[in-house]
């Protein structure tokens, strides 16, 4: 809403409730006997009975200056909540919005649900791709293990076999 700051030089008092003379109608004419009637202010308030050759005093001025300044403020109220109302209707209803906010969660809720799902799934492919690289390792040892006692039983098979033939060699001898 608008506000105005400042002074409004179509008002004969400020904002402040101070009088300014300079802003006062001519009152010179009325002492040179050429005030007419057109001059005079007539009453805008429907309780107010003033007659139009009686001039306003200071305190008619500054009642009517107040009950304008509350009527423009409740009028700017006014248009500032219409204008807020067409906005609304214009736009979106809010029972639009409510309904797309709501959409909008489920959708982060069920996003975050897929999304520990398959962390999960990353967790126990970890795992299995862990697993095969330590059954790859083990089995790498284990065959190793069985290749060097084969390696052993043949050194002993070819080791006796060397012996018995040389003990076979040495009687033959």
């Amino acid at each position: 809403m608008d506000s105005v700051v400042g002074e409004d030089p179509t008002l004969p008092l400020d904002f402040n409730g101070s009088t300014n003379l300079s802003r006062l109608p001519d009152m010179a004419a009325v002492e040179d006997g050429e005030y007419t009637l057109d001059h005079v202010p007539v009453s805008t308030l429907p309780e107010e009975k003033m007659s139009p050759a009686k001039a306003w005093t200071m305190k008619d001025y500054e009642n009517q200056i107040t009950d304008l300044k509350k009527e423009n403020f409740n009028l700017k109220l006014r248009i500032y909540f219409l204008e807020e109302r067409m906005q609304q209707k214009f736009d979106d209803s809010s029972e639009d919005i409510y309904r797309t906010n709501i959409e909008l969660k489920v959708e982060v809720e069920s996003l975050k649900h897929e999304l520990q799902e398959k962390q999960a799934l990353l967790v126990t492919a970890s795992k299995a791709v862990e697993s095969l690289a330590g059954t790859s390792v083990g089995e790498t040892r284990r065959v190793k293990e069985q290749a060097k006692r084969e390696v052993e039983q043949l050194k002993d098979f070819f080791g006796k076999k060397i012996e018995l033939l040389e003990e076979n060699l040495k009687a033959a001898q």
